[in-house]
């Protein structure tokens, strides 16, 4: 069940009237656990009974690490080595197969190992890092601990964020459930706008690009350099608004339910340096791997020699997380060699090599970054990882563009260039307070109308439920 169907208008309608109809907190608390496994069941029944398993690990390993004391760092890397089975099971059993196959061939061994017909569950990576994040919580600081076990299941299993984030800190939501939420504090005007924002996003930006650039990924040798070019460009373009547009419609459901996510986006396509890409890319996973693994190795005590192999360790296994492929691995990888340099750039003298240069400095900083990232994310989107290097090899601006409905791929691109600086000069916002009400009303119902016309029929899956 997508955001973007109309299925999901049919269930989201009655959560929430009945949870606003619902007066006592832990009945409305036990409706939403109730409709968060009716939502993750659409996909797959099956999986259902994972989710709960999860939710049980959750629950009780905090609870036996405070009642034994002194087996407490004993029974939280149990917890977590239960849900780092589940997920590598799933997610990576037949990569770990496939790797040591090849491995065995490139020593001149040939093991004859099976692969299994293993169908990912919607989802799992988030769920289980926030299954991960609750436990190392509690035993960090056992004073956060919840007792109610539906507090908990409502935190694992929360629809709005279950599939694809955000990564939501037990710290950000629990407190949150504590006190029966005011249907008059819903803010109505903003959910109305980032939820009309993330359906245009997906269905009207990303899912039109990747009609237009799936075809060039799939079979690159049948195309010019040129259209490989625009075609990576197509995919920097539709990654961002896939994904951001997923979280604005996420956030807008949880809002309107009464509870509020973190922001994962901040404009990260005008960030200045990797560094702050990735402080504004995808927030809550950067926030989680900084604090649950970057952190946990050292992070930069100990000298700038264990920082940069902690930066690399972090950004690869952040690579890793993403999908079980070589590409993601090299893609985590680069990024972190490229936060390696930047780090060394920052300790150096050349920092301030031309100090009345700054603006110049800072556009020239801005197009090599997204430069960097566009490129990075052909790693992302090819298939494997020789073609991804291919593709590299083979862009070109200098042969013709030859992608059909080419005017459309242009005006697409050119459509999400202003309307993207148009909201980082917080242009929609202004404009939003300024409009009365009525108007706004018709401004959206005007923006429904238009869109509908645009979208792709048939099933066009957020890029992120893959991960």
């Amino acid at each position: 069940m997508l955001f973007t169907e109309f299925n999901f208008i049919v269930f989201f309608i009655p959560v929430f009237i009945f949870t606003w109809l619902l007066k006592k907190n832990n009945h409305r608390i036990l409706f939403l656990v109730f409709s968060s496994f009716i939502f993750y069941g659409m996909w797959d029944w099956k999986f259902t009974s994972l989710l709960f398993l999860i939710i049980l690990v959750s629950y009780f390993i905090p609870l036996l690490v405070l009642k034994h004391k002194k087996y407490r760092k004993k029974i939280l890397i149990l917890g977590i080595i239960i849900d780092l089975a589940v997920l590598g099971f799933f997610k990576y059993f037949n990569f770990f197969i496939e790797s040591c196959m090849e491995f065995s061939i490139l020593c001149g061994v040939k093991a004859n190992l099976s692969t299994l017909n293993i169908i990912l569950p919607v989802g799992i990576s988030f769920y289980i890092f926030q299954s991960i994040s609750y436990m190392v919580d509690i035993y960090r600081r056992p004073e956060y601990i919840d007792r109610s076990f539906l507090n908990v299941a409502l935190y694992i299993s929360f629809f709005p964020q279950l599939v694809a984030g955000p990564v939501v800190r037990s710290q950000e939501f629990l407190p949150q459930i504590y006190k029966l939420p005011k249907f008059r504090e819903i803010p109505f005007k903003y959910c109305g706008f980032l939820f009309l924002a993330g359906f245009f996003k997906k269905t009207i930006l990303a899912d039109n690009i990747s009609y237009i650039i799936d075809p060039v990924f799939l079979n690159y040798q049948n195309y010019t350099g040129a259209d490989l070019l625009f075609s990576s460009v197509g995919y920097f373009i539709q990654i961002y608004c896939d994904f951001s547009g997923y979280t604005d419609m996420a956030i807008a459901c949880s809002l309107l339910l009464g509870y509020k996510l973190p922001k994962n986006f901040d404009f990260p396509y005008f960030s200045r340096n990797i560094s702050i890409f990735w402080s504004r890319w995808h927030m809550s996973l950067s926030s989680w791997l900084k604090d649950y693994l970057y952190i946990p190795l050292g992070g930069n005590r100990n000298g700038v020699i264990l920082q940069y192999k902690n930066l690399l360790i972090t950004m690869g296994l952040g690579g890793l997380w993403h999908g079980a492929s070589w590409n993601f691995i090299i893609w985590g990888l680069l990024h972190g060699l490229a936060l390696v340099i930047h780090k060394i750039i920052l300790n150096s003298r050349f920092r301030n090599l031309f100090p009345g240069a700054k603006n110049i400095l800072n556009m020239l900083s801005i197009t090599f970054t997204m430069l960097f990232v566009l490129i990075m994310w052909v790693f992302f989107r090819a298939s494997t990882l020789q073609d991804a290097i291919s593709i590299i090899q083979n862009i070109s601006y200098k042969n013709s563009l030859t992608i059909l409905n080419s005017y459309l791929a242009i005006s697409l691109v050119i459509c999400v260039v202003v309307l993207h600086y148009l909201g980082y000069k917080k242009f929609w916002r202004r404009l939003g307070n300024i409009l009365p009400n009525w108007l706004l009303s018709i401004v959206y119902g005007v923006a429904w109308a238009l869109m509908f016309p645009f979208a792709r029929e048939g099933y066009q899956a957020f890029i992120y439920f893959q991960f």
